[in-house]
């Protein structure tokens, strides 16, 4: 690996500061993106100004889990936020939101990371 490569991982990785600051950078671009419905691995990277290589060797030495897997789940926290807050909102208005093409897809999505579909989650948080 090269030297000007790894010294910023170490930078990273060594100081709880900069992992909090990198996540934090690294969740107001997945949010950015969601918005334009262009959230991806690549884009993130991009958005990042990094290789996605580098971004997933980073995401999983300070979460454990693939940057797909963290995409995955901060989809789904913004997700139930929705679920819960607006009302009004449509399960196909959170799924466009969501950068979703389709609500069915949308729902196997909540559903395979949460064990409940969308409407089923925003009525057990209701209750």
């Amino acid at each position: 690996m090269h030297k000007d490569l790894l010294c910023p991982l170490q930078s990273v990785m060594n100081n709880p500061s900069n992992k909090k600051e990198f996540l934090d950078g690294v969740n107001t671009a997945i949010e950015q993106l969601m918005d334009e419905n262009r959230l991806s691995v690549i884009q993130l990277a991009c958005r990042l100004n990094m290789q996605p290589q580098h971004l997933r060797r980073i995401m999983r030495s300070i979460t454990g889990k693939s940057s797909a897997e963290y995409i995955a789940e901060q989809r789904v926290k913004y997700a139930q936020q929705l679920l819960i807050k607006y009302d009004l909102l449509t399960i196909t208005d959170i799924s466009d939101m969501c950068g979703f093409d389709e609500p069915t897809h949308f729902t196997r999505f909540f559903k395979r990371l949460t064990g409940m579909t969308p409407v089923e989650f925003r009525k057990r948080e209701k209750d």
